[in-house]
C-alpha cells in the first residue's frame, strides 16, 4: 500500500506507527479531512466567500478552492457580484458561519437582488464600511462619556 513516505520502507515505519499512535498515522489521519463540498462562508469582517472545500482542520481553518468574494450592497437598488479570488486559506476564527451551497441553486440570484457590476458593488460596499466606522467611532464616544472602558481598558470600541 503506498502511502506519504516518498522512501523504500517507509511504508512499513508508517503502518507500525499508525498502530502505534505515531507521527505518520496522524498525518493519515488529517487526511481524512479532505473533501469537495461547495460552502459558503461568512467571515467576522463581513465578508461572504463561496468556494469548494477541499479541506479542515480541528480548529475549523479552511482551505477553499475556486473561492469567489459575494459583495452585496444595502441600499437601493439591492444588487450583489462576484469576485474571483482562487484559492483561499479561513483561519478558524474568523468563521462566523458556513453552510453548504445547493448546486441546483447555485446559479440563481439572490432573492430580493439583481446582479451588479464588480466596481460599483466594491465602492458600494466600501461606502456602506466607512459609514459603519464612522457609527461606531461616533458609539465609542458616547459610551467614553458614560464611563464606558473598550477591550483594550483605554475606552476605544
Amino acid at each position: 500500500m503506498a502511502g506519504w513516505g516518498a522512501f523504500e520502507g517507509e511504508d512499513k515505519e508508517a503502518e507500525r506507527e499508525s498502530k502505534e499512535g505515531g507521527r505518520m498515522g496522524k498525518r493519515r489521519e488529517a487526511n481524512a479531512c479532505v473533501s469537495t463540498e461547495k460552502l459558503m462562508v461568512a467571515l467576522r469582517d463581513g465578508r461572504k466567500l463561496i468556494g469548494v472545500l477541499r479541506s479542515w482542520d480541528q480548529f475549523a481553518n479552511l482551505v477553499l478552492q475556486s473561492t469567489s468574494e459575494r459583495l452585496f450592497t444595502h441600499s437601493p437598488p439591492l444588487q450583489f457580484a462576484d469576485v474571483p479570488q482562487g484559492t483561499f486559506l479561513v483561519r478558524g476564527e474568523n468563521v462566523l458561519l458556513l453552510g453548504e451551497v445547493d448546486l441546483d441553486k447555485d446559479d440563481d440570484v439572490p432573492v430580493g437582488f439583481e446582479r451588479g457590476d464588480v466596481e460599483q458593488e466594491q465602492a458600494g460596499v466600501k461606502e456602506e464600511r466607512n459609514v459603519r466606522e464612522r457609527r461606531e467611532k461616533e458609539r465609542g464616544k458616547v459610551l467614553r462619556g458614560e464611563g464606558f472602558v473598550g477591550e483594550d481598558g483605554e475606552g476605544t470600541f
